[in-house]
């Protein structure tokens, strides 16, 4: 979860295209429609079929071809723009993280076409889009950048912090939680504001964990997971009893 240097340059860029940066607890929603081509719909328990059915509405028909199921968000891209949804009946500090991470695939994204163009030409765009199949040069070229040929999906499972994932997609969804952070609450800013005459890991993990959720609007079990790995770069950590406590979830 710890933002690398390509993070650090995206979460830049992204500022950037806004003209200013947020102050904390930021809610992304102004700065999202300042600096990207995003349109946030947030819909009352979100599921897969709410989201068809509010498609259809606006005469869009799209399907995912997959079991309904309850979610905390998606997104939807196609030529360069795209679509949150998100539930609006979950927590604010919820709905902040998850918009957080939708905007973190499509930041993304919007890389993954730069690059396929530059390596295959702006006619990439008409094959990652759906408008014409694709030569074999075309889809080695899009599998390489990580894109999806047609409509580009994500979704935020209620259960994903648990539920099962596929190496791959643990990677994905670890580097959008990892975006998330740095556009949230970044290193820096959250060290500035943790008591530093605190000694114990204990105590210092309650305090990030404090810090995270009182300062910078993140949910609980984000807020833990992320103090755990900061006390954990500037103090000892738990013992190896603690930790198999928390692997049983004692």
């Amino acid at each position: 979860m710890w933002p690398d240097h390509d993070i650090e340059r995206l979460v830049k860029s992204f500022w950037e295209r806004c003209g200013n940066e947020e102050c904390f607890p930021r809610t992304l929603e102004r700065s999202i429609a300042l600096a990207l081509p995003i349109a946030l719909v947030k819909l009352p328990r979100l599921t897969l079929s709410s989201i068809e059915s509010w498609l259809r509405g606006r005469g869009i028909g799209y399907s995912f071809n997959s079991p309904d199921r309850s979610l905390r968000g998606c997104l939807l891209a196609w030529q360069g723009r795209g679509m949150i949804f998100v539930d609006g009946t979950d927590p604010v500090d919820q709905m902040r993280f998850t918009i957080a991470h939708e905007v973190a695939h499509f930041l993304d994204y919007l890389v993954s076409l730069e690059t396929a163009s530059r390596q295959c030409g702006n006619g990439i765009g008409e094959v990652i889009d759906g408008v014409r199949r694709p030569n074999v040069t075309e889809r080695l070229s899009a599998t390489l950048a990580g894109i999806d040929l047609g409509v580009y999906m994500r979704l935020v499972e209620r259960d994903y912090l648990t539920g099962d994932l596929a190496t791959g997609a643990i990677r994905i969804e670890n580097r959008a939680d990892a975006i998330a952070i740095a556009l949230l609450a970044p290193r820096t800013e959250v060290l500035a504001r943790l008591d530093r005459s605190l000694t114990g890991f204990a105590q210092k993990l309650a305090n990030g964990t404090d810090v995270l959720e009182q300062a910078f609007g993140l949910p609980s079990p984000i807020a833990r997971k992320y103090a755990r790995k900061l006390v954990g770069r500037n103090g000892r950590g738990d013992s190896v009893a603690q930790n198999l406590r928390n692997a049983l979830g004692l």
